[in-house]
């Protein structure tokens, strides 16, 4: 082993720094699996929740619920070009926060390659949320 190659004990202590910040993201078809998550995950830890395009937004809502139900943090991840409208995204995050106590979603632009919504192609400003369990430990 070279001078500069880290030793074994410094890789496994680095592993294990890496895996106590780690995020996760489980898919609607993995909500049957959530009550294990939860078991295998500090309490309120943070779990993305996918969105995938050829499944219904109520499967993520149900997802995000489930994940709340396990005692961890869900994070919707959605897809801005997926929503028809302004409208249609406020009120799947109304559900989200109101319903399920998510304190803050992972919204991208996506690669719809014909957004919903002509609105979804210009950005905006949104206020920042209050407070988040999600945050990267150091």
């Amino acid at each position: 082993m070279s001078e500069s190659s880290p030793s074994a004990d410094a890789l496994a202590v680095r592993a294990a720094e890496l895996l106590a910040s780690a995020s996760i993201e489980v898919a609607p078809s993995e909500h049957a699996d959530l009550r294990a998550v939860g078991e295998a995950l500090p309490a309120d830890s943070c779990v993305y929740v996918a969105a995938p395009a050829h499944r219904p937004l109520a499967e993520t809502l149900d997802t995000v619920a489930a994940v709340r139900r396990a005692g961890l943090d869900p994070v919707p991840h959605v897809v801005a070009r997926r929503f028809a409208s302004r409208t249609a995204l406020r009120d799947f995050l109304a559900a989200a926060v109101g319903e399920h106590g998510a304190h803050r979603v992972m919204l991208i632009g996506g690669d719809v390659a014909q957004p919903a919504s002509p609105t979804s192609r210009r950005p905006q400003r949104a206020s920042a949320p209050s407070s988040s369990n999600c945050t990267a430990s150091a």
